[in-house]
């Protein structure tokens, strides 16, 4: 998906999957490596995404997601990320 092949490196929604339940242990989230790649290959402005993704975790209820991503939204903000 998006020219990406599935992550190695780290815990990663990328990471590769045999079947649903074991999909659906893999977090929610890309690591940096792949937040990387994905930013590059399609332009993506990495902090609208966040939020957008910090909106649709907390509107669903995906408590645990919503915070680890606010976090990492602040993490961004903190180093003046454009």
């Amino acid at each position: 998906m998006f020219s990406m092949k599935h992550c190695i490196e780290a815990k990663c929604v990328m990471n590769g999957s045999n079947h649903l339940t074991e999909m659906d242990k893999r977090p929610s989230r890309l690591c940096s490596v792949c937040l990387v790649k994905l930013t590059w290959n399609l332009e993506v402005n990495t902090l609208e995404r966040m939020t957008a993704l910090s909106d649709f975790f907390l509107k669903h209820n995906l408590i645990d997601d919503y915070e680890k991503i606010e976090q990492d939204i602040q993490e961004l903000k903190a180093v003046n990320y454009q």
